[in-house]
């Protein structure tokens, strides 16, 4: 492959973004070239008396040059990059297998990413026949399904499918499947299995059994159910080896990590579907998209975005666009990705048509009705069936089964000039008031239609990238960048690079912004002015610019009427808060000031925001009323520090939304803002007027900065029992000593997944075994998943290493144990300890050592425990 023919093909993705602008639906996208491969008539492998079946089904690699193709007894890989000819006889695949598939398959990238995996499931008769033409009377023969992997590495010279694994006597009519990395996920009934076929391995659990499920997402930490409720996302279990796989007596239920319903005004009506990616990302680095297709007419289509901590301590399900999309007798196809955006496509029997769209893959896009204007149909054929097809956006190639007999193939971006390709020669002609395609034996060179990119690619390298990897290299920079002064030259330098790095480079520039200054005077306010007014006049010469606008960092100043009384900050607040742009903070910074004029602030700034508010950060404000809290209906998360709320009431805020809009938080964090907690505490009493709900709590984050936070936090934990799944304890931004023992009772919470205690061990007057703590709260715990304590301490308070050899261990091990009792339980111990630099860090560490290594060996004789320790040493300097 030249240069050229390379530069071409990684710049492919891009020019088939650019085909769609401009043109209309109802005009049908010419292919540039077409050609045609007829299977063979006979099939190189041993069918038994079998004649080989007509290919139904075929599924094209990301890429472009490899297809997979299904008929019920056997299975071809085909490299379709080596075939120059316009029409093929007895075109031979790459590699080929006898197989038993009926309907169900899934096609998933080799963790390396040099190969491809190909999963199947067909029923067998135990004890019977092995016929395909079963009548399915009920004969006296037990059906099952089989699963069946197969993997192949098409560009070995020695290509093959091999069977690398199979599972055999399962339960018939599994509802969903998915295929990642090693494990094969499936959900039959109200069961949800998983099988590691490399380590074979397995777990099952229970869901609600009139769960009405949708489809199932699965990535390499959690397993996602999407229902016509909302979605269920479960973390993914330690897997058992015991055999048979699949050998649980009793499989009990598992409550999921989050439960997220769909909004109120997003009920599903009847005959409502999912359609999301296809199967090849399932585990990869995507953002987790679905769309729910409403078949009224005319027929909704909502997307909707999987927000997911990498910790799992929150998440959160967005609804970035709603789009209004004529299918008719359509069917969506699974989608693609390609350069950032989501290619969806569908097919239309009836027109003999196949139609493709493509939308952003972040909000900001395809959010009005004339979102047809930005999708366009393939050219139909003169066939009156396509059995299958199949479509490839990051090539722009579509390869379709037409009659069962013939692979078609339609490339929509010309090849490369250097390219000397035989094709067929494209006529259009009327009939039936249709374009149609119609193939003639005459050959031709290829030239091109579209502007070729060429002229770029002799600027420089950068050009030969793909968009994905200049992106990634952009979001490094943005990220190293730690210190305002080099985050500053790099805004005005890293965009004028090269076009290539204008998009990414505003994305991470305008991602968060902050509004206000913090500055008293006269000129601190006129700066404030004018760079609100700079960023209205950015975001209506850029109407897109918007969509990059993630955090919203607001600064209450003396001066705050003006986020009442500034019209034209209040037009940008609308413009970025609103029900089709979802912004994932918005922080009010206080400088420990007051709302000095809250009348104007109350009625104009806030119900802008309240609605439509998701996530909500509180620094430093006296007096924060929590009517405000309690009239923001969507508000999940909840981050206080350094702020007092109060309980005034405001008949601005608690008339203007009914009891039922009260916001039900997940997720709370609070950092030195005990009596903000004792005051959210106060207002769940029935009288109260001025709630938000803490009994939904999922995750609770406790900064301590002195033991009135931890015992504030007993309260919490007893009002979220029922649904507290994480809880943190912390104190690494406060190095002072904080006891646990005795004040943290955790017996009433019945799902806890996650425990972290970082804590600070004594001081100079406390003298208290490093684990007493730790092992009073796990006596109170009833189960738990995963346990993480990190332990600080320094020689400077007189405990020696030997200090940690004398602690109760034996005590922490029982306890553990127990807890697990035969599940699986991840603990990590971490130990960072503090020497002064005329202390030799060998002889410590030989003794921190001597305490870790007989836990680690006993830990080898529970395999149910996962155990993970570590420990640092590093100095300091005596003040």
């Amino acid at each position: 492959m030249s240069l050229l023919e390379l530069e071409y093909a990684a710049t492919a993705p891009r020019r088939w973004i650019s085909l769609p602008v401009c043109r209309d639906l109802k005009e049908f996208l010419l292919p540039d070239t077409a050609r045609l491969l007829r299977p063979p008539r006979q099939v190189l492998i041993d069918l038994g008396n079998q004649e080989p079946g007509i290919i139904t089904s075929l599924y094209l690699i990301p890429g472009g040059r490899y297809l997979v193709t299904f008929a019920w007894n056997w299975i071809g890989v085909w490299d379709l990059g080596m075939t120059l000819s316009t029409c093929v006889e007895d075109f031979q695949p790459l590699a080929i297998a006898p197989v038993r598939y009926e309907s169900m398959f899934l096609v998933h990238p080799t963790p390396d990413g040099r190969g491809f995996r190909i999963y199947l499931s067909s029923d067998v008769d135990v004890g019977g026949s092995d016929s395909n033409d079963s009548d399915g009377s009920d004969d006296g023969h037990e059906q099952l399904s089989e699963f069946v992997i197969y993997e192949i590495y098409p560009a070995d010279d020695d290509a093959k499918l091999e069977r690398i694994a199979e599972l055999q006597n399962q339960p018939r009519h599994s509802s969903f499947y998915s295929l990642s990395d090693n494990r094969l996920v499936i959900l039959h009934g109200s069961y949800v299995k998983i099988w590691d076929f490399k380590q074979d391995t397995w777990a099952v659990w229970t869901v609600e059994a009139n769960l009405d499920c949708l489809q199932i997402i699965v990535t390499a930490k959690v397993v996602i159910l999407i229902h016509t409720r909302g979605i269920n996302i479960w973390a993914t279990p330690l897997l058992s080896s015991r055999k048979p796989v699949f050998s649980e007596s009793h499989i009990a239920p598992v409550a999921p990590l989050f439960s997220i319903s769909f909004p109120d005004t997003d009920l599903l009506g009847f005959g409502s579907y999912c359609e999301g990616p296809c199967d090849w990302y399932s585990g990869l680095a995507q953002p987790l998209l679905f769309d729910i297709v409403d078949t009224s007419f005319p027929d909704t289509i909502a997307r909707y975005k999987i927000l997911l901590d990498n910790d799992l301590t929150k998440a959160e399900l967005v609804r970035l666009s709603t789009t209004y999309f004529p299918l008719g007798d359509g069917v969506f196809e699974p989608y693609r990705f390609c350069e950032g955006t989501l290619v969806a496509w569908w097919s239309n029997n009836r027109d003999r048509v196949r139609g493709i769209r493509t939308s952003s893959s972040t909000p900001g896009e395809a959010t009005d009705p004339a979102f047809v204007s930005k999708a366009y149909a393939l050219c139909p054929t003169d066939q009156q069936i396509i059995a299958d097809s199949s479509f490839c956006p990051i090539s722009g190639r579509f390869v379709f089964v037409e009659g069962w007999q013939e692979i078609l193939i339609f490339d929509y971006l010309a090849p490369c000039p250097e390219t000397e390709l035989q094709i067929k020669t494209v006529d259009v002609v009327r009939r039936d008031d249709h374009r149609c395609i119609r193939a003639t034996r005459s050959s031709c060179s290829s030239t091109p239609r579209f502007p070729t990119p060429r002229h770029n690619m002799e600027k420089g390298p950068i050009y030969r990238l793909s968009q994905d990897m200049v992106d990634a290299i952009i979001d490094a920079n943005y990220s190293d960048l730690l210190n305002r002064a080099a985050l500053s030259s790099h805004h005005k330098s890293c965009p004028l690079v090269c076009r290539s790095f204008t998009a990414r480079s505003q994305a991470n520039i305008f991602r968060n912004i902050k509004l206000g200054t913090p500055e008293e005077s006269e000129e601190g306010s006129r700066e404030r002015a004018s760079r609100i007014k700079e960023l209205r006049e950015m975001m209506q010469q850029n109407p897109g610019l918007s969509s990059y606008i993630m955090c919203i960092h607001i600064i209450i100043t003396p001066d705050n009427d003006w986020l009442g009384n500034d019209e034209t900050f209040l037009e940008v607040m609308k413009a970025l808060v609103n029900g089709k742009h979802a912004i994932e903070r918005v922080t009010l910074e206080g400088h420990y000031r007051e709302l000095v004029c809250p009348s104007a602030v109350l009625t104009k700034f806030f119900p802008v925001i309240l609605p439509y508010v998701a996530s909500l950060e509180l620094q430093s404000i006296p007096d924060f009323p929590l009517s405000i809290l309690a009239s923001s209906p969507k508000l999940k998360i909840l981050q206080v520090s350094d702020t007092d709320l109060t309980l005034k009431n405001l008949d601005t805020f608690s008339n203007h939304y009914p009891p039922s809009s009260r916001p039900r938080l997940h997720h709370l964090e609070y950092y030195s803002a005990v009596d903000s907690i004792r005051t959210l505490a106060k207002s769940q009493s029935p009288e109260s007027t001025m709630t938000v709900e803490l009994s939904t709590l999922q995750t609770l984050k406790v900064h301590m900065y002195n033991l009135e936070d931890v015992i504030v936090s007993q309260d919490l934990i007893e009002k979220a029992s029922g649904t507290l799944r994480n809880i943190f304890f912390s104190s690494t931004d406060n190095p002072n000593y904080v006891p646990f023992t005795g004040h943290i009772n955790l017996c009433q919470v019945r799902q806890l997944h996650r425990l972290v205690l970082d804590f600070v061990v004594g001081n100079k007057t406390v003298k208290e075994d490093p684990l007493a703590g730790v092992n009073s709260i796990l006596q109170t715990i009833r189960t738990l998943r995963i346990l993480d304590i990190t332990i600080h301490d320094q020689l400077s308070y007189g405990h020696s290493p030997e200090h940690f050899i004398k602690a109760d261990w034996p005590a922490l091990e029982r306890e553990i144990g127990r807890i697990s009792n035969g599940n699986a339980l991840d603990v990590r111990i971490d130990l960072r300890y503090l020497i002064p630099r005329n202390v030799a860090k060998a002889n410590v560490h030989a003794t921190i050592e001597d305490v870790f290594t007989p836990i680690c060996l006993k830990a080898q004789n529970f395999p149910h425990i996962r155990l993970e320790t570590g420990f640092r040493i590093d100095n300091f300097h005596y003040s």
